[in-house]
């Protein structure tokens, strides 16, 4: 059986869910890792819309025929006054060139931190989807059921709580696990 590998690309969403994947015992996204390897380059408060920050993210994963990129990037540059059309323009530029050496990415769309204006994030994702459909290899994922009662936000108001964590996990998992299955 052929192996893929999966990197993840993102701010401290991504960080910290590797944190969980370590303490919860759910390492490689609980994938087969005979199958399957998961790699990811995190870096707390990463702004797309940063040159530094994308031309890394650039370095990371092109040219490397992962699989799968998983993409979690934008809500910090809305809490740092960034444009919507910015933040998509570059989010959708990235995919786009990471989409020429891997066999899929796809682009997470902003989740609603407490510190961001909702409706700037509905926009992001609005523009987000118009865009993306239009891309090939990559696809835009809405992390489904992932509101409830629970508070998914940890106190701070900007991370993401345990609930939150074990939420996005999931969520993740889903995505990876649909677009391994499709190639």
């Amino acid at each position: 059986m052929e192996s893929f590998s999966v990197f993840m690309l993102g701010h401290s969403y991504i960080r910290r869910l590797t944190d969980f994947m370590e303490r919860s015992n759910r390492r490689n996204l609980g994938l087969d890792r005979a199958n399957c390897t998961v790699g990811s380059l995190s870096i707390g408060g990463s702004q797309v819309s940063n040159p530094h920050r994308f031309r890394q993210f650039v370095d990371a994963a092109s040219g490397r025929n992962h699989a799968v990129v998983y993409i979690h990037l934008g809500e910090v540059d809305l809490m740092n006054g960034a444009r919507p059309e910015l933040v998509v323009d570059r989010l959708c530029h990235l995919a786009e060139i990471l989409a020429a050496s891997n066999s899929s990415v796809v682009v997470s769309q902003l989740l609603y931190p407490p510190h961001v204006s909702r409706e700037q994030v509905v926009r992001v994702n609005r523009l987000l989807k118009q865009r993306i459909r239009h891309m090939p290899r990559v696809h835009l994922w809405r992390h489904r059921g992932f509101w409830s009662s629970d508070a998914p936000y940890h106190v701070d108001g900007v991370h993401l709580s345990e609930f939150g964590l074990r939420k996005y996990f999931h969520s993740v998992r889903v995505v990876v696990e649909q677009r391994l299955k499709e190639r």
